[in-house]
């Protein structure tokens, strides 16, 4: 059955693919909601003091909304069976790219003009471009060959298959 479905999902219709994208977005939009809280705790409680303490508090806060991100796309969005392993690996070695260059990046950024509406106006900037670039990696890398392959695809198409 899995490997039937694995051929079907290549074909996703184009309703399809807008849906997924349309749901990857919001779950992001969820996790930038968790990322910006903890950044603003991480900011108010226990960096306020730290000349690098936009750099700890996005990064801490990133793990937090990494996780979070990949946890609910993985399951709602791609409805994926890929090894959770796997992808929190291939998860990691993207941020091993990418976060050092938002983070250090910001950093400057954040030392050249200290106001703190500064601070988020670079951290904004970062979470969309990020997000875009996660979607792409996550579609074609970390899910690839297993999208709608898990258990609420196998339901759903039974669901669409009966009423039809």
């Amino acid at each position: 059955m899995i490997g039937k479905m694995n051929e079907e999902q290549v074909k996703l219709t184009t309703k399809e693919n807008i849906w997924i994208t349309a749901k990857y977005f919001f779950f992001v939009s969820t996790a930038a909601i968790v990322h910006i809280a903890a950044f603003t705790l991480l900011r108010l409680f226990v960096f306020n003091e730290a000349d690098s303490s936009y750099g700890w508090s996005y990064f801490i806060a990133l793990l937090i909304s990494v996780t979070y991100s990949f946890t609910i796309n993985r399951r709602y969005t791609f409805k994926s069976i890929s090894n959770i392993t796997r992808g929190m690996l291939l998860i990691l070695l993207y941020y091993l790219i990418s976060a050092p260059l938002v983070i250090f990046g910001g950093q400057v950024l954040s030392n050249l003009v200290e106001t703190e509406w500064f601070e988020w106006l670079i951290m904004m900037g970062t979470m969309m471009i990020n997000s875009v670039i996660e979607y792409i990696y996550q579609r074609l890398v970390i899910h690839k060959g297993t999208i709608n392959t898990n258990e609420l695809a196998r339901k759903d198409k039974t669901d669409t298959c009966g009423q039809e």
